[in-house]
């Protein structure tokens, strides 16, 4: 701005000229239009002007000499000479007797004047970011609190109380009938996270205990192995009631309620008709994560949602509105592995680790060819949507079971560092799905089975996809 003020004085200095040569005024207006040339004296460059610019001071448009070199230079202005205000934002220049004309200052007057605005405004910048921070960080933590009492008040009617049958490796010498594929090119495992619902506030304290008598919970109806179920999933989550005998007495009341407390659950009026779903919920969650009443309690999961991006987070949310107890189980397997960092395991044996059904009679061979990329598989009931089966296959290396009749799915989990059941391979997980549904059936005498081999190969008639781990 100073620069262009100058570039004014100048512009104005050289109208002031033009007035005093009486340019636009008078006779000798009628010749304005008309041009002559002249040839610059120093470097030969030809300049067009006009007749009237010869009482001015003219110079060269190209080495910026003095054309008519015989004028009064005393009139001229020297611009390059000219020196500023030293206040930044003062558009004068230091006069002869050495302040400003604008301002008034010396030189080293302004000059101090704008260092010292310059720190202000510096300082009250800082300010400003300070604050600017700290509104963030009262921001994220608000939303961290707020995902994790949506994860405490997410529900769903999902059971599963299929006991898990003793492990036992199967091995197959029946002849199959077999299908030769190549599977699949796998991808890295998206992220996931939660789901929202309101936390509810507890107002009236009358209210709110007569939900806990056994006047009200007898609205709930059960039978005895209904109680007994209920009690065992308090005790699942932490809460000493005593025995399960069925009989809801003094501290399965205050177990209950408790409970309400804990995860923030209002009872309303089918709080009765509810309780049992609610606390199985939980319960299934806390079998896999015996400390998820803790997680809940303390916000810890919250924080560290807090810290998620942005993408993660859109998935945290899907799954929390999903109401599915094991994809919040998939979401805490996350949060474990971020916090507890767990050292890598040995490798478990080729086989079976969990299966759910007394006796196979369908053969399945599964082959894998590279050494350094492992198989965690499941084996997925079309009819019960539940796993039947999950084992594990090492790096090129064969497995041979036996499955009862029926349509299946199967999923796969490959990596190379084992960390155990629950964090699988890791970060580096690679989540995929056959695309091909697998029928296990019976032909007269002969019962048809199936040979996969995960692993590409020319021709292969077997496709697979990525998944998510939450959906594994």
């Amino acid at each position: 701005m100073k620069e262009l003020n100058a570039a004014y004085d100048c512009i104005r200095s050289y109208l002031l000229l033009k007035d005093k040569a009486g340019i636009y005024t008078g006779p000798a207006a009628s010749g304005y239009d008309e041009q002559i040339i002249l040839t610059c004296p120093n470097c030969g460059t030809k300049n067009r002007i006009r007749p009237y610019t010869q009482e001015l001071i003219i110079k060269c448009g190209k080495c910026g000499f003095n054309i008519f070199s015989d004028q009064d230079k005393t009139e001229r202005d020297d611009w390059d000479k000219r020196i500023l205000c030293g206040d930044g934002e003062c558009i004068g220049v230091i006069g002869p007797d050495g302040r400003c004309n604008i301002c008034g200052k010396s030189f080293e007057e302004a000059r101090k004047a704008d260092e010292h605005k310059t720190k202000s405004g510096e300082k009250e910048f800082r300010k400003g970011h300070e604050k600017s921070k700290k509104r963030k960080k009262i921001f994220y933590a608000a939303t961290g609190i707020g995902l994790a009492v949506c994860i405490l008040m997410a529900i769903s009617e999902y059971s599963d109380n299929t006991p898990l049958r003793k492990l036992r490796p199967l091995h197959s010498t029946r002849e199959t009938t077999s299908t030769s594929p190549p599977i699949i090119k796998a991808t890295k495992k998206p992220t996931v996270l939660p789901n929202q619902v309101a936390e509810n506030s507890i107002k009236d304290t009358l209210s709110y205990n007569s939900y806990f008598t056994k006047e009200f919970l007898k609205k709930l109806a059960l039978d005895k192995e209904s109680r007994v179920i209920l009690q065992r999933n308090l005790l699942t989550l932490g809460y000493q009631i005593g025995q399960a005998d069925g009989v809801i007495g003094k501290k399965t009341l205050a177990a209950i309620k408790q409970f309400s407390n804990d995860f923030r659950i209002k009872p309303k009026d089918n709080f009765a008709n509810d309780l049992l779903v609610i606390i199985n919920y939980h319960a299934i969650i806390a079998s896999i994560h015996p400390d998820w009443r803790t997680i809940v309690k303390s916000y810890e999961l919250s924080r560290w949602i807090s810290q998620q991006g942005p993408k993660f987070s859109i998935t945290i949310r899907k799954v929390l509105e999903s109401g599915d107890p094991r994809k919040i189980i998939t979401l805490l397997n996350y949060y474990k592995f971020d916090k507890e960092k767990p050292l890598p395991l040995a490798l478990p044996n080729n086989g079976i680790i969990i299966q759910y059904f007394e006796k196979g009679v369908a053969p399945l061979k599964i082959s894998t060819r590279h050494t350094n990329q492992h198989h965690y598989i499941k084996l997925v009931s079309l009819l019960y949507n539940k796993d039947i089966l999950t084992a594990f296959i090492r790096g090129a290396t064969t497995l041979e079971i036996e499955v009862p009749l029926g349509k299946y799915e199967l999923r796969y989990a490959a990596g190379e560092t084992w960390f155990g059941e629950n964090y699988l391979f890791g970060p580096n997980t690679i989540f995929s799905k056959a695309d091909k549904i697998f029928e296990f059936k019976q032909h007269g005498d002969k019962v048809a089975g199936y040979t996969i081999e995960l692993y590409l190969q020319p021709h292969g008639n077997l496709r697979s996809q990525k998944i998510s781990a939450f959906d594994f």
